[in-house]
């Protein structure tokens, strides 16, 4: 053959070589890689299966060595020490709860500053001073008097969420009973001495709303008209019958009656429900006290 023909026909088949070369070689670190990761996991469960007898053993005599020293101590230590953790977790339980006081404490006191007048009545904002253990419910002493205008009779309130409303709102919780220059005592809705005159808001019926007192949770509204028609959570609200407070204030929902209890008195035939007020006086903390604008 022509040396110049073969010259020719070599580099017609250089490629096709060059291209059967790179696979090969591609192939070959591909199989190299795939047993490099399984020689990798291989070594590595047998590494672990050797060293676990050496690991489990350091561990032991680690055990060992802190229960050996737990037992070498007495009991007296180990009663302080137990002290002192129960010390230590009492500390941060109270921590706790301090704070979610203070926050508790801080959204009400945003709630009642919030409060503003109502037609010829302005809001005179309060702490509770002291409250007496017996009538812990019932009566409590606020720290502001006649100096800043409150007199009997006033109607003291909180700024609460109530149902069917999105924003808080002034919620009647009590009336003034007694004031000094600086304090003044507060009936709340569950005390014997409570009296005021409501109106429920669907049947438009007025009665007396009185405390059952005795550490009770609810209040009695007397003198219902005995043809109204009663609704459980029908809400009682102040009205103007009497001059010293704002109407429309709620105080709270009707929860139960009796339509075939009727009292008699003086010949006058009345129905009386039992009201659950919208706030316990037993948590709260600041009030205001709506007093009458001077004409």
């Amino acid at each position: 053959m022509n040396p110049r023909r073969r010259k020719i026909q070599r580099r017609e088949t250089s490629p096709l070589r060059f291209i059967v070369y790179a696979i090969a070689v591609v192939t070959f670190l591909l199989l190299l890689l795939a047993a490099y990761h399984m020689v990798r996991r291989t070594a590595a469960r047998m590494s672990a299966d050797f060293y676990y007898p050496f690991l489990k053993a350091v561990r032991g005599l680690e055990d060992t060595y802190a229960d050996g020293t737990l037992l070498m101590q007495n009991n007296k230590t180990l009663a302080a020490a137990l002290v002192k953790l129960q010390k230590e977790n009492f500390e941060l339980t109270s921590g706790h709860a301090i704070v979610q006081d203070l926050r508790k404490e801080n959204e009400e006191l945003r709630r009642t500053l919030r409060l503003r007048r109502k037609t010829f009545f302005a809001p005179v904002f309060a702490e509770i001073l002291t409250r007496d253990p017996m009538t812990w419910n019932e009566q409590f002493v606020i720290d502001r008097g006649s100096d800043a205008g409150i007199s009997e009779g006033d109607p003291v309130v909180v700024s609460t969420v109530i149902r069917n409303m999105s924003a808080p709102t002034a919620v009647l919780i009590g009336r003034v009973k007694s004031v000094s220059r600086h304090t003044a005592v507060v009936s709340t809705v569950l005390s014997q001495d409570f009296k005021i005159s409501v109106t429920l808001s669907r049947s438009r019926a007025s009665g007396i709303l009185e405390g059952e007192g005795n550490a009770g949770k609810f209040s009695r509204m007397r003198y219902i008209p005995i043809k109204t028609i009663l609704r459980n959570g029908e809400l009682a609200l102040t009205n103007s019958f009497s001059g010293n407070n704002p109407p429309g204030i709620p105080v709270g929902e009707v929860v139960a009656w009796d339509s075939e209890h009727v009292g008699r008195e003086q010949d006058h035939v009345y129905l009386e429900a039992r009201i659950r007020p919208f706030v316990t006086p037993d948590s709260v903390r600041f009030v205001a006290v709506y007093v009458k604008e001077k004409q």
